[in-house]
């Protein structure tokens, strides 16, 4: 998860993706040295609306779920929503698929990651 002045980016692998659209949730977990941790939540939901909310010890996200269906099984990277804020502007939520970078990063897996339909290189680049 990236978070930025007014945007919650949830990166999700293959696997989660398939795990979102299966079981309707999809929990990550950041343990803390002091014994807590930090989650956040994605869930389906039947309504229309992509939207989120703060709870004491991390985020939960909900998006409808024939939106979820429909991104996992198309070529569509992010889905993207705006939530209006109380003093003005908006939240925006943007849940998008992983893709395979074209360098290699060292110690992390790309094979879990998935496909990117711009990628034109060799993977192994």
């Amino acid at each position: 998860m990236r978070i930025d002045e007014k945007s919650l980016r949830c990166g999700l692998t293959e696997k989660d993706v398939q795990l979102l659209i299966t079981d309707g949730t999809l929990t990550n977990v950041v343990p803390f040295p002091n014994g807590r941790s930090l989650y956040y939540i994605i869930n389906t939901h039947t309504g229309g609306e992509m939207f989120t909310t703060l709870q004491i010890d991390g985020i939960r996200l909900f998006v409808p779920a024939t939106q979820c269906v429909t991104w996992a099984h198309s070529d569509e990277i992010s889905m993207y929503s705006q939530n209006p804020l109380p003093k003005g502007g908006n939240l925006e939520l943007i849940i998008e698929k992983n893709l395979p970078c074209f360098h290699k990063q060292t110690g992390k897996s790309q094979t879990d990651l998935a496909a990117n339909p711009n990628q034109k290189r060799d993977s192994n680049v």
